[in-house]
């Protein structure tokens, strides 16, 4: 039994939910405080539509920072562009995402950022480490 496209999507908003600013914040002419919510509703309503969630996850990628992939990504991301818009199953496409997921440095971005937690206030780990 495959991956369902609902559980694609539920991933993709986990993954998009511990991506830090810093991470987004610096790309190129994409300011993700103002494309978030756009992309979140884009999420929520093509749940069940394998090609939205494919955009998606192509425009998360695209709004990370220089900085937030490992080394060589790069190199591999047109291959992995296309894989990710040749998916014909969720399951093809989460592992395109977690490739993307494993491929995000979540370390690089830990230490003393700016400690505002996109979700601040809704989960304890928000206010850790502050003082």
């Amino acid at each position: 039994g495959g991956v369902s496209c609902l559980t694609l999507a539920l991933q993709l908003l986990d993954v998009e939910e511990r991506v830090p600013w810093e991470m987004v914040s610096s790309a190129e002419g994409l300011d993700w405080s103002l494309a978030r919510p756009f992309w979140l509703q884009n999420v929520q309503e093509g749940r069940h539509e394998l090609c939205t969630l494919a955009q998606a996850v192509g425009t998360l990628e695209s709004a990370l920072a220089e900085g937030a992939l490992r080394r060589g990504w790069e190199e591999g991301r047109e291959a992995w562009l296309g894989e990710l818009l040749a998916a014909a199953t969720a399951t093809e496409l989460r592992d395109a995402l977690t490739r993307l997921e494993q491929a995000i440095l979540w370390s690089a971005f830990e230490e003393g950022g700016g400690g505002d937690d996109k979700e601040a206030g809704r989960e304890e780990r928000a206010g850790k480490g502050k003082g």
